[in-house]
């Protein structure tokens, strides 16, 4: 899926990579990063959390901050930064990736309702999902095609 961002008015591809937990999907994605960026290419993730997480911690300035209504706070250190924002709604996949910076390629692990084309990591067979926008099916047993 084309998104705008991308540098020099190219436009951003995005892949789901898609599945139930423990299927292997993250250890595919260590893999395949560093093959695209020996290729060149600018890779970002988007992982979408499905439980609540905080990066901060309580007692924390940036936590304090959060606490008394900020609705974004960033933290930065000499190596990294990360924005923090407060949402009233869930953010959607787009909203998401206008905050990245220009990149060739966006990965995104996540769930099978992704609107983008998506490559399946499965272990078992028992139910195999079919999203609409499936690219590839990944597995460890064969399956018949």
């Amino acid at each position: 899926m084309p998104v705008s961002g991308a540098p020099n008015g190219a436009r951003m591809k995005t892949i789901g990579f898609i599945g139930y937990s423990n299927t292997g999907k993250t250890t595919l994605i260590e893999k395949l990063v560093p093959l695209f960026t020996a290729r060149g290419l600018r890779v970002a993730a988007i992982k979408h959390a499905h439980h609540g997480f905080d990066m901060d911690r309580p007692g924390k300035d940036s936590y304090r901050y959060r606490e008394a209504g900020a609705q974004q706070v960033l933290i930065a250190t000499a190596q990294r930064w990360a924005l923090l924002t407060e949402t009233s709604e869930p953010a959607t996949l787009a909203d998401l990736l206008d905050q990245l910076a220009p990149c060739d390629l966006v990965i995104t692990p996540g769930p099978a309702s992704l609107r983008v084309c998506s490559l399946m990591s499965i272990s078992a067979l028992n139910s195999l999902p079919r999203p609409s926008r499936r690219l590839a099916t990944l597995t460890t047993s064969p399956i018949a095609v």
